[in-house]
Parts: C-alpha cells; structure tokens; sequence
C-alpha cells in the first residue's frame, strides 16, 4: 500500500511539474526573420514560458501562414519562466547557445516581407499568434540585422506596439563566424517592459530615425550627408536629445535642456561635439522629455547606422 501511495505522488508532482499550456503562457518572445551578419538564411525564433511551471512542447508547431504551413515541430520542454531556442537548419545559427530545436524551416523560411505566425500546441490549439502579414512590426535585415523583440510576454504579439528592434546595446550570443549578435537569444530582451505598450508607451515610438544608414563620409559632396530625426513628445516638456556609441558612450548632444513644440526634428550629420565625422557604426539615439509641472518623463530610442559608401 505504502509503494502504491508513494507512486501516486510521483505522478501528481509530475503532472503538477510538466504542465498542458493555455493561450499566452507560451509566446513568441523574439524573432531573428532577417537572420545574422553571417548568413540571412540563419533565422532563429525564441519562446518564452509565462508560467511558473515547465512546459512540455513536444509535438508543438511553429506555423506560418496563420497557422497553414508548418515551419517546424518542437521537441522537449521549456522551463517555468524559461526561454526556448529554435534555430534554423543547424546548431551553428547561434553559435555560443544550444538551441532546443534545430531543423529546416518549412515555407522557405521566414519572408523578409512578413508573415502570419502561429504557435499551435499538440492538439492543434493556437497558443499565440504574430500576425505581421502585411509587414514585420520591428527588427531587421542588413546590414544590422536586428531582432524584432517583443516588449511585454503578457501582451499581445498582435499588437505592432508592443514590439521594437533590439536596441543594440543590450545582446547575447554570436552567429556564425563570431559576430555579435544584435538580438538577446535565451535571455531577457533588450526592450522589455512589464506592462508592455500601455506602460511604455511603446516609448511611444516617440523618436524615428530617418535615413539610416546614411553616408558623412561620402565622396564629392560639400556638406555631410545628414539622417533626420523624428521626435513626439508633450507639447512644453523640457528635453533632451542625445547620441551614444554602443558602448554607451555620450558622442553628440543635439538638443539639451529645450523647450518647444511636441512634433518636430532636428538633423545629425554624423560628427562629434568637435565636428569630426564619427567612425562607421551603429549610434543609439535617445530623447527624454519632461513636463516639469508634473514630473512625468517620456523617453524614447531609435539606431543610426554611420555607414561608408563601397568605392
């Protein structure tokens, strides 16, 4: 009798452990649809378990098409409050991490153009859903080929605003052939925000860079060839607009301590505060606006690539 309870125990810790998944306690966290620096057929997707609990995803697929063509199907369970790597082709996509499954991509892989991603269970249930159809809410191919993070796991992977482009800065792992990787693979993204686009804002895709990659260094031209910067924020709020390096070095400081209109722009020709053209490379632009009456702060960021022009 004492064996009988003792196997009953095991079973139920088990089944407590290993659990069947509802709608949203397992999204598509990030998604690499432009690839790497080293191949743009090196696609890689994460999940993310929003649970407290592992989850078995075996038989699981990753669909496209809205669910009518089967990219891949999974193998293996993904941590409680854990990532899972699915790498295209080979192991190699993300060189430095272990990818949980690892296959040829259904579909011809991820299209550049967007596609209607659907993560359906064992049983067919839609688990989440990514519809970027009519285009790819964030990330991108070359040369940067940043990921398309999503901002908040507990919300919507419908909704464009609550996704973003890696931010540069923040990155995990490396392709390939030893590139830095401009995306966060098995850990936690580089944008996230509980809360998500209601919280954040999106930052509210306050700031928009124009023009990137653009060309100072451009031959035969009499003035720096320039990117334009688009910004939102409160009407009257106090703000300041700055450049980093990926390091996080402060290199430019295009507005400080302003006031003015809520919409508007201002133009960077890719120099230092002594005029000197920076080197090629990707700069993080930051504003931060600030009503000084109440004391509410909206920030937004955005990449400028600094590029050379092949001769």
């Amino acid at each position: 009798m004492l064996k009988v309870i003792i196997v009953f125990l095991i079973l139920v810790i088990f089944s407590l452990s290993v659990q069947a998944a509802s709608p949203g306690d397992v999204v598509m966290n990030e998604v690499a649809w432009g690839g790497t620096a080293a191949s743009s057929a090196d696609e890689w997707i994460e999940l993310f378990n929003n649970t407290n609990l592992d989850i078995d995803l075996t038989g699981w697929k990753l669909c496209e098409a809205g669910g009518a063509t089967d990219i891949i199907t999974l193998t293996s369970s993904i941590t409680a409050n854990g990532y899972y790597l699915i790498e295209r082709t080979d192991d190699n996509t993300v060189s430095d991490i272990s990818g949980d499954t690892v296959g040829s991509f259904g579909g011809y892989g991820l299209n550049s153009a967007g596609e209607y991603l659907v993560l359906k269970d064992s049983n067919g249930i839609v688990i989440d859903a990514v519809n970027c159809s009519s285009g790819w809410f964030a990330g991108s191919g070359s040369p940067g080929y940043y990921t398309m993070e999503r901002i908040d796991p507990s919300g919507s992977g419908n909704d464009q605003w609550n996704w973003d482009d890696n931010n540069g800065v923040i990155r995990n792992g490396s392709d390939a052939d030893g590139n830095s990787i401009n995306g966060t693979p098995r850990a936690k993204n580089s944008i996230y925000q509980e809360g998500g686009p209601e919280s954040q804002q999106k930052t509210e895709r306050v700031l928009e860079v124009v023009s990137s990659p653009f060309y100072p260094h451009r031959e035969g031209s009499m003035e720096p060839n320039r990117t334009i910067i688009l910004y939102k924020v409160p009407d009257g709020s106090l703000r300041n607009l700055k450049v980093f390096d990926v390091t996080g070095r402060l290199v430019r400081t295009l507005i400080n301590q302003e006031k003015g209109t809520g919409q508007s722009s201002v133009e960077w020709d890719g120099t230092n505060e002594q005029g000197e053209i920076l080197p090629v490379g990707i700069y993080i632009v930051h504003i931060e606006a600030i009503d000084e009456d109440t004391g509410d702060k909206k920030e937004g960021k955005a990449t400028a690539i600094l590029g050379r022009e092949l001769k």
